[in-house]
Order: structure tokens, then sequence, then C-alpha cells
């Protein structure tokens, strides 16, 4: 556990051949990586995430 926690990500996905990039198993992904992270931290994610966003749609225009 300490690895899946550390790597961010889940156990399937450590222990499969393959894994599928659905929105839901990407969705855990983010999730798992939060989970333990102080609410500041988390509000700084979701800030870098947009601004990452904003330049893709910036891109596709």
């Amino acid at each position: 556990m300490r690895l899946v926690n550390r790597l961010g990500i889940t156990v399937d996905y450590l222990l499969s051949d393959s894994v599928s990039d659905s929105d839901s198993n990407i969705i855990e992904q983010f999730r798992q990586i939060v989970d333990y992270q102080p609410m500041e931290r988390k509000q700084m994610a979701v800030n870098v995430l947009r601004t990452i966003f904003s330049y893709f749609e910036t891109d596709e225009k």
C-alpha cells in the first residue's frame, strides 16, 4: 500500500496488465493523489489544473 500511495496509483493499476483510461479510472487516480493532502494543497492542485486546461483551450482556437 505504501508503494501504491507513493506512486499515486491504484492497486488494480499496479497489478493488472492493462488498465483502461476511462474517466472513472482517471478521476479515481486524482482522488488517490489528493486524498490525504491538506485543503490548501488540494486547492492549489485545482488551480494548476485549471491553468493547464486554459492553455489547452487557447491552443485549440
